[in-house]
């Protein structure tokens, strides 16, 4: 459930103890009488079906606040709400009315917060952050053309020229993946479908004697290969084929069952296609496969070849972003790196996010 905040002009003034009074003059006022307005509550709450039913979530303006306090100094969830708890002023920039020393929230809530401000809402923040930042320019802090004053496009035409230059970027959002992955991502799918299998059989009345897993033998031809490093890669390609069976083997047990949840139905999809694709890849001589899966937990992470020194492959999304004037805005946003990012439709246009007119990239 998601009860709307009443939005009334506050003053800079907060329950302390002593009889205090926050500045005005304080940035964190200032940010929070500007920027953390309702015009962000209508997409928040969309994510909610109900507003009479189940526990009221909190509003937009403490979600977007908290996960702004995590940014500026870069500290972690559990240190955000540490310091919430400590400073007057992060708690009237979260919305508060009084002081008070409990923590606001549970640092676990941090992740929901990530999870409910869509990508919608971000932008929408960032596109009103840019537009105070551009509103409070001074004229002096603008630096001069460098052609002596002259407009970057001839106002006599009727055609508008470049209005100016866009420096535009793609990198890669890191993932916590370990790499390389062949051998260790089997080794997990076997280990996944020798637990799914053992909590079939305790939810049996009457339970089927156990079947032959082998897993210890699988573990030993596994830890031979890790703790060794320097096997060549028949050794490491033999291992493979050894843990593949297994899993194979795993599958062909009967894993159907009406108490098997979504999220297990889910996992023993993405393990078959870890060993199909393990499969396909040694049998077609290839180290490439298409949709190549390189975790269980996160089978939508894909990799991606950047080229850099010492990191030629990272997983995790691409993103691209395009700089100008000095404001950055956020283009696109995919976990498919094959994706030529500038071609999208979401950028065909970027440059007319900044000025309106056409732009020369860069």
């Amino acid at each position: 459930m998601y009860r709307k905040s009443r939005h009334a002009d506050e003053l800079p003034e907060i329950g302390l103890y002593f009889e205090g009074r926050l500045n005005p003059e304080n940035c964190g006022v200032k940010l929070a009488a500007r920027l953390l307005r309702h015009e962000l509550e209508a997409d928040s709450a969309k994510h909610f079906k109900s507003s009479e039913r189940g526990e009221v979530a909190l509003n937009v303006r403490m979600a977007m606040g908290a996960l702004l306090v995590k940014e500026f100094p870069g500290v972690s969830d559990r240190a955000v709400v540490d310091a919430v708890s400590e400073n007057p002023y992060l708690q009237y920039f979260l919305g508060f009315k009084r002081f008070q020393t409990e923590p606001p929230f549970n640092a676990s809530l941090m992740t929901n917060f990530r999870k409910r401000l869509s990508a919608k809402v971000v932008n929408r923040f960032n596109e009103k952050v840019i537009e105070l930042a551009r509103h409070n320019t001074h004229p002096e802090d603008v630096p001069p053309p460098d052609d002596g004053g002259k407009p970057d496009f001839d106002t006599s035409s009727s055609e508008p020229k470049n209005a100016g230059t866009i420096l535009r970027d793609a990198t890669c959002a890191p993932s916590n993946i370990k790499y390389p992955t062949d051998l260790n991502l089997v080794n997990d799918a076997r280990e996944l479908t020798e637990n799914i299998i053992d909590q079939l059989r305790k939810q049996q009345v009457n339970p089927l004697p156990h079947p032959r897993t082998k897993p210890q033998i699988c573990r030993k031809r596994y830890l031979e290969i890790i703790k060794r490093p320097k096997y060549g890669v028949v050794k490491r390609s033999s291992a493979l084929r050894f843990l593949l069976n297994a899993v194979r083997r795993n599958l062909k047990l009967q894993l159907q069952s009406d108490s098997i949840g979504g999220g297990t139905v889910e996992q023993i999809r993405t393990i078959r296609m870890v060993h199909d694709q393990q499969r396909e890849m040694p049998d077609q001589k290839t180290r490439r496969v298409e949709h190549r899966i390189v975790s269980l937990h996160q089978p939508h992470v894909r990799p991606i070849v950047c080229g850099k020194a010492g990191h030629e492959t990272e997983f995790g999304a691409k993103l691209t972003a395009g700089l100008a004037d000095g404001y950055t805005r956020n283009c696109n946003y995919d976990f498919d790196g094959r994706l030529d990012p500038w071609e999208t439709s979401g950028c065909k246009d970027f440059g007319f996010l900044f000025s309106g007119n056409p732009v020369e990239y860069l």
